[in-house]
């Protein structure tokens, strides 16, 4: 209906869908400026929401769909820009260097999509999002999407969306319940040879580990 949207919901819950259908249902294929920009916080999250897209609108002939992300090649970003999109999925810092240096224009921009808002913010994006909502057609629709609501998504809500209608999605369970969980305490010096002991003892045909930081990556890689 065009109604500006927060929509608190844990990852899983159809999102995507719940945004990408009814933009894929609104767009006018003669237009060739993007018509809806989806800002999400990481590469992964870009390319996973744009195949989305994609699939969705699989029976759409001629639907253009791009990621644009740090990282990647700019040119390739550029041609694809110039030649015309109807949808862009990127992170807050490239589509800030495609809006400054022209190639992204949003003229035309019928819907702006602020997914996993509160991992942006958390990832330091909070002034690229509001400068990047500040460039935005004054009578675009907003919706905003995200786990938890603290005062700084919040705060955006109230700045730069209109009226919006709230809808939430409750969490029964915190956790994937086909998923087993243990867990040990450790202390910090121990927790290496722990590690090792719970891999020796554990029939798997791989591990994934995960650590806080770059530093500790590198540590426990080495270590093990």
């Amino acid at each position: 209906a065009g109604r500006d949207v927060v929509g608190q919901a844990q990852t899983g819950t159809g999102k995507t869908g719940a945004f990408a259908l009814p933009i894929l249902s609104l767009l006018d294929h003669e237009l060739k400026n993007p018509q809806a920009l989806v800002l999400v916080p990481t590469r992964e999250l870009a390319l996973q929401v744009a195949g989305a897209f994609e699939q969705y609108g699989a029976a759409m002939q001629g639907l253009k769909v791009l990621a644009i992300y740090g990282g990647s090649d700019y040119t390739h970003q550029f041609r694809r820009l110039h030649r015309g999109v109807h949808v862009v999925v990127g992170t807050p810092g490239r589509v800030m260097d495609h809006m400054r240096k022209g190639s992204l224009v949003l003229d035309d921009l019928a819907t702006l999509v602020l997914d996993e808002a509160d991992e942006m913010l958390r990832m330091g994006f909070l002034e690229d999002v509001e400068w990047i909502l500040e460039q935005t057609p004054p009578e675009r629709q907003v919706a905003l999407f995200s786990a938890t609501l603290p005062p700084a998504v919040r705060k955006i809500a109230r700045t730069h969306l209109r009226e919006p209608d709230e809808v939430t999605i409750e969490t029964r369970t915190t956790t994937v319940e086909a998923t087993r969980q243990r867990y040990l305490l450790v202390d910090e010096a121990h927790k290496v040879d722990a590690l090792c002991r719970v891999l020796e003892s554990e029939p798997t045909d791989g591990v994934l580990v995960f650590v806080r930081t770059r530093q500790q990556t590198t540590e426990v890689a080495e270590q093990l």
